[in-house]
């Protein structure tokens, strides 16, 4: 198991990106929170086993809705977070 920290930019705030991901998540086994940011970043923070963390990050690079348009995501590994759910923070 492995945490992340992530920043994806481009279009990606009412495009129901948060909610997207959520789905995805749950799909995938992974924990954690989406949020937007004020900057119209959103701001993620994933915690699974590696193979489903790559998957995961795959689907974001290509954007988890037809309307959202991915420019660029950072990603740092951080300390182990032990959520228990994908939570959307609104």
């Amino acid at each position: 198991m492995k945490s992340i920290h992530i920043i994806v930019t481009g279009r990606v705030q009412g495009v129901g990106f948060r909610w997207a991901t959520r789905s995805l998540a749950n799909r995938l086994n992974v924990t954690g929170t989406v949020q937007n940011l004020e900057s119209g970043q959103v701001e993620l923070y994933a915690t699974a086993h590696s193979n489903s963390l790559n998957e995961f990050m795959a689907a974001l690079k290509k954007g988890p809705t037809p309307y959202t348009r991915v420019t660029n995501i950072q990603f740092t590994q951080i300390p182990l977070r032990h959520d228990t759910e994908f939570e959307v923070i609104v």
